[in-house]
């Protein structure tokens, strides 16, 4: 009986093979779990959910991210209002004006190029402007070949003076006492002429009247003392004066013969 008690006393053995297996699995999973976790805590993204891969070219536009070469947009975003932009305003100073001096004598004629003087001293041509003269009285000659000279008086004044002169118009209002030698006897009477014509004005009964373009001779004597008229198709007329000298006869004829040229040349008659 004391065996058997010894027997019973003797404690079992343990399966030491599969505590130690379980031992060994413990330790494992711990340094596992350790391990784990202190990759997790010094990568906090790892355990996020990685992106898709997609094929390259793939990229969808909203998911592009722009980089410092792309240019930006020039588009504005339809959120935001448009602002005026501004401009930036120079202001520039305006350069000085120059007004030009008053003119105060004018002149101008018909035709182009007269001479004009003032007291007798030449100074240009027209068309003349001049802005120099003072205050005062001048006068004015204007001239020019194959005409007549021009005479005017003017005042320089508060207004500006003007001159038109109208070389190409043809002025004619001349008349002359004579005497008209007939065959036998004479008779006494006038001379008239104007642009429109010549006429013989007197009480006998020889009175005529022809257009200028219609003589075909009128000249004159100034030793004889005579004017002659030979009207084209029809009578030649002589006359005389009671003068000592033919001079009035002569300031007639050159009159109206200067009269006839310019008018044969196209010059405008100034009708009486």
């Amino acid at each position: 009986m004391a065996l058997l008690r010894d027997v019973d006393e003797i404690p079992p053995k343990k399966p030491t093979g599969i505590y130690a297996l379980i031992t060994v699995v413990l330790i494992a999973g711990v340094t596992y779990m350790f391990l784990f976790r202190t990759s997790t805590d010094l990568d906090p993204g790892a355990m996020t959910e990685a992106p898709t891969a997609t094929a390259p070219g793939d990229v969808p536009e909203s998911s592009a991210v722009p980089t410092d070469s792309d240019p930006p947009s020039s588009e504005p975003d339809p959120a935001e209002p448009l602002l005026p932009t501004e401009e930036t305003v120079v202001e520039v100073e305006p350069d000085p004006v120059t007004v030009p001096p008053a003119v105060v004598l004018q002149v101008v004629a018909d035709v182009d190029g007269a001479d004009v003087f003032i007291d007798r001293s030449y100074v240009g041509t027209t068309p003349y402007e001049s802005t120099t003269l003072g205050p005062g009285r001048y006068r004015v000659n204007v001239s020019a070949p194959g005409y007549e000279s021009y005479e005017e008086d003017i005042e320089i004044g508060g207004e500006p003076a003007s001159i038109v002169v109208t070389f190409r118009q043809v002025f004619l209002d001349e008349r002359v006492a004579v005497i008209h030698k007939h065959r036998f006897g004479d008779c006494t009477g006038e001379l008239i002429a104007d642009t429109s014509g010549l006429r013989y004005q007197t009480s006998d009964d020889d009175a005529f009247e022809v257009t200028l373009e219609a003589m075909e001779e009128f000249t004159i004597d100034y030793l004889e003392h005579n004017l002659r008229i030979k009207v084209r198709d029809g009578r030649t007329y002589n006359f005389t004066d009671e003068q000592d000298n033919p001079d009035a006869l002569l300031v007639f004829h050159r009159t109206v013969e200067n009269a006839r040229r310019r008018l044969a040349s196209g010059d405008r008659p100034v009708l009486p």
